[in-house]
């Protein structure tokens, strides 16, 4: 029964053809050439030089006591307050979706997510049984007066992103993360932070405040997957302490633990200060890659058509004309070598968002432009056969 009330897997997020210069506005990881490959491998030498085998054996379930210790000391530079013991590593945010999604949810119970979400999140939490109630928003964030008639709803959680949705790349005001941590108390309605996009800052300001600094019952997720390395499999959730036993014990029954040689190299990566330097080399490229998709976009798509420009993360979302269909754009992009994100991944229940997620960290700036241009002659064509079998002449209008 959970299997068939789980989502589809997004298979439209990645291309299945095998052109060579199909241009991945749909992967959302960095590019190879932004890999910190030497610093990692001078990581991993000095591990294996001081620990030798003695990093080769299982890790504590909850994590390396150093490596939860300097994610504490991370968060701190951020604003984000946390204990040592609060911290629990997990392999990937993906995993601690899923040990939050087994942990909180019984078949049949409700729980909260964005209009757009992330569909991972979808497929945890739809795998667990839950029965999702997509949230609307408006321009600050989720809409409070929706939440409030949610609030007998019996809801075991409200899973959001507020510094850089994804898909829509939107941020939750400070106004609003007020109203939110606010409404949860009252409601007793526990609130999942996932900030997947820590530190990719494109504009000139920080973002707001977490929800975690404002409240500490709010469980927040992080992941090392796209400001370094996805290999490395390395996130971490901060949660009250009463759920760590339930979290432990979940977790023990799935993998035994985090591989410890990578949490090793990772805790020895942060020690060493590599963290800095690396960003402050791959947020200025994925700014300029931003800027050159945003001109290819402006040169090339049909008139009238908007975005938001991203301040934060690698995601530019494109809401679509009004009665094209994402998927169709999905193809079409596809058969002339573009790849992009169809909105249908991203929702509970079909229709709640038109658009297409295009990501700009997984190509160069040039490769970018190529792909804005293609992506407008898809939209140009799809228009044409669109307003062709009514012969009226009505052209889509931007949503």
């Amino acid at each position: 029964a959970r299997l068939e009330s789980a989502r589809r897997t997004p298979q439209r997020s990645v291309f299945k053809g095998n052109r060579r210069d199909l241009i991945n506005l749909g992967a959302m990881q960095p590019s190879a050439d932004l890999l910190p490959d030497r610093l990692i491998r001078r990581c991993f030498e000095h591990v294996m030089r001081v620990h030798g085998s003695r990093a080769l054996g299982y890790a504590p379930v909850e994590g390396l006591a150093r490596l939860r210790q300097l994610i504490v000391a991370d968060l701190a530079r951020q604003g984000v307050p946390a204990h040592a013991d609060d911290v629990f590593i997990t392999t990937g945010s993906q995993q601690g979706l899923d040990l939050l999604a087994r942990a909180m949810v019984a078949p049949g119970d409700t729980f909260l997510v964005d209009a757009a979400t992330y569909g991972g999140a979808i497929n945890a939490f739809s795998l667990s049984g839950a029965r999702l109630i997509p949230v609307p928003s408006d321009a600050e964030g989720p809409d409070m007066a929706a939440l409030d008639r949610l609030s007998r709803s019996g809801a075991k959680g409200f899973y959001l992103m507020p510094n850089c949705n994804n898909p829509t790349g939107t941020e939750i005001s400070v106004a609003r993360r007020k109203s939110l941590v606010a409404w949860s108390q009252r409601a007793n309605i526990p609130l999942i932070e996932d900030d997947y996009g820590s530190e990719l800052w494109l504009g000139e300001q920080p973002p707001p405040p977490a929800l975690r600094s404002l409240n500490g019952d709010v469980l927040y997720l992080g992941t090392f997957s796209k400001k370094l390395v996805p290999a490395l499999r390395i996130g971490f959730i901060v949660c009250p302490r009463v759920l760590l036993p339930t979290l432990t014990a979940i977790k023990k029954a799935i993998d035994l633990g985090t591989s410890l040689v990578l949490q090793h190299v990772l805790a020895e990566f942060l020690e060493r200060g590599y963290l800095r330097g690396h960003l402050n080399r791959t947020v200025p490229e994925y700014r300029a890659r931003r800027d050159a998709l945003e001109e290819s976009l402006r040169r090339h798509l049909p008139s009238g058509m908007k975005w938001t420009h991203p301040e934060r993360g690698l995601v530019l979302w494109l809401p679509l004309p009004t009665g094209l269909d994402p998927d169709l754009v999905f193809e079409e992009a596809e058969r002339r070598g573009v790849v992009v994100g169809s909105s249908a991944i991203y929702q509970v229940e079909p229709g709640h968002v038109g658009g297409v997620r295009l990501a700009f960290c997984a190509e160069p700036a040039e490769r970018l432009a190529l792909g804005g241009r293609r992506l407008g002659e898809t939209l140009r064509a799809l228009s044409k056969q669109q307003r062709r079998p009514a012969g009226d002449g009505v052209e889509l209008q931007s949503v």
